[in-house]
């Protein structure tokens, strides 16, 4: 399967009613690093999840994804506020990985 063909099914998959495989296309998009760059709207949509799960996956593959997730960071800064200390620390590391400048931005 051509990679642009599974990130599209996996980009599908991050809405399917079932927790388990939610989680699964979030960590195998997060798996193809740069090339699930196409995914990372509907990832930075699912920091907005009732799911405390979704949005913790969610961070941890745009994480993944690395510099190819930029246009993510804004809502995994909006992330650093969630009630949860799991959805907090991926967005940390998520932003770490994508944008360490803001990073030291905040931290200043």
């Amino acid at each position: 399967m051509k990679t642009s063909a599974s990130v599209k099914e996996f980009t599908k998959l991050l809405k399917d009613a079932d927790e388990s495989v939610r989680i699964f296309a979030a960590l195998r998009l997060g798996s193809l690093g740069a090339e699930a760059q196409p995914a990372v709207p509907a990832l930075a949509e699912m920091l907005h999840s009732r799911n405390v799960i979704d949005r913790r996956f969610a961070g941890l593959a745009l994480g993944q994804i690395g510099p190819a997730a930029k246009e993510a960071v804004p809502l995994l800064v909006e992330a650093l506020g969630d009630a949860d200390d799991g959805v907090r620390k991926f967005a940390v590391e998520a932003i770490q990985k994508i944008d360490p400048k803001t990073v030291k931005s905040r931290a200043a």
